[in-house]
């Protein structure tokens, strides 16, 4: 996964980054939990259960910043 392109799309202006064939195994997805704690704009779509894989598309958001998310 490319955590750096998903927090970049979340707190840039304006942005909408989308990550195509991304691995999404259960040992991968702790920046996925991160951001829907957090309130961020996140999208999976094309899940493939056999590759775990999908698409991730994020855009720009007002994330929380409290530790008790």
């Amino acid at each position: 996964m490319q955590p750096f392109w998903l927090v970049a799309g979340l707190t840039v202006p304006n942005s909408r980054v989308v990550l195509k064939n991304v691995g999404i195994n259960e040992t991968r997805t702790g920046i996925i939990d991160v951001i829907r704690a957090m309130g961020g704009k996140l999208e999976i779509t094309d899940m493939d259960p056999i590759a775990k894989s999908a698409t991730l598309t994020v855009e720009t958001s007002e994330l929380k910043r409290d530790r008790n998310w």
